[in-house]
């Protein structure tokens, strides 16, 4: 799902373990009860994604992708500091 585009999309519930998300757009995207273990998400863009009641989801796989004020984690996990505009 390299440069994927699915803004907005529901990822409610899928089997996303290992899946790629480099720079894909999943702005304004929900993961509710995805499983994201070990998914990669460099420099993916969720601002504004629902990801609180994402399953597997790490501070190290959060770092790697753009959020904003907009996004929601899951309990436990940080907001990044914000991506540069062009990653």
């Amino acid at each position: 799902m390299i440069y994927a585009e699915l803004q907005k999309a529901r990822l409610d519930g899928a089997q996303l373990q290992n899946t790629i998300f480099a720079h894909a757009q999943l702005q304004g995207a929900t993961f509710s009860n995805a499983k994201l273990q070990n998914a990669i998400f460099t420099h993916a863009q969720l601002q504004g994604a629902d990801l609180k009641e994402a399953e597997d989801l790490t501070q190290d796989q959060i770092n790697r992708a753009c959020v904003d004020k907009d996004t929601t984690l899951p309990e436990g996990l940080q907001k990044p500091q914000p991506c540069p505009t062009n990653p």
